[in-house]
């Protein structure tokens, strides 16, 4: 706002929408085939998106032998890159590997690579956590649609998702920067079948009731309509000259 000289009290964040005809909740049947078809066993914790430092995906492997000691057939798969690497993502891809080895996980770590638009949202059904680990994240879209998809999430600190939900009710959250904290809420939501239950419902109730397409759109839609009837109730105002008592 500040660098538009844009009045705060004249600005009002709508957020990204997605597409609830191709991210919801499926039944346990339905997952339990999802499962098998893309080779999930144990307690999937997956992290999806495109390879850059800012993800924290080295924060999030850090976090991960926390886990496996109170979670021994946990697997973190890093659905992570695009269809093909540059250099720069290949390093970060390496040094990600290099880091696992070093952690004594790496067999409990699977670097999934790139997901199609037709697979993503199985993949999040398919997890049974979602981590948005981020460094900083202005918003966190994989994270609305992991709820979407009725997945437990857990979501960073560090950015604007975690002011918009409840914790333990729509998600959890952590500062990733913190290996324990983060640690510890995955193994929460593993550990709890109940949690779990109820960040997977309200979650995926929360996302339909403010991030959907349609949903987005109305609120643009209201955002308008309120600053029309400001205008027009401005336009109104009688603009006779002062009544002199002549």
């Amino acid at each position: 706002m500040k660098d538009y000289g844009a009045p705060a009290e004249h600005v009002t964040m709508v957020p990204p929408g997605y597409d609830d005809n191709k991210f919801f909740p499926v039944s346990t049947a339905s997952r339990e085939g999802i499962r098998q078809r893309l080779g999930f066993n144990g307690k999937v914790v997956l992290a999806l998106g495109r390879l850059a430092r800012n993800k924290g995906y080295d924060l999030l492997i850090e976090s991960f032998p926390l886990v496996l000691a109170r979670e021994p057939e946990a697997m973190l798969y890093l659905a992570v890159g695009g269809s093909a690497q540059n250099p720069g993502e290949q390093k970060i891809l390496d040094e990600l590997k290099a880091q696992a080895t070093a952690l004594g996980i790496s067999e409990r770590v699977v670097f999934g690579g790139f997901v199609s638009d037709n697979d993503l949202a199985d993949y999040y059904r398919g997890a049974d956590v979602f981590v948005l680990s981020s460094r900083y994240e202005p918003f966190g879209m994989t994270a609305i649609e992991a709820m979407a998809c009725g997945t437990p999430t857990i979501v960073t600190t560090h950015g604007g998702l975690y002011r918009a939900i409840t914790y333990g009710r729509h998600a959890l959250y952590a500062d990733t920067f913190d290996r324990e904290d983060l640690g510890i809420q995955i193994v929460k939501i593993m550990r709890h079948p109940r949690l779990a239950h109820r960040l997977s419902r309200m979650g995926a109730h929360k996302a339909r009731s403010l991030f959907t397409w349609t949903g987005i759109a109305q609120q643009i839609v209201s955002l308008i309509e309120e600053r029309a009837t400001a205008l027009a109730f401005t336009d109104n105002e009688w603009d006779e000259p002062w009544n002199d008592g002549d």
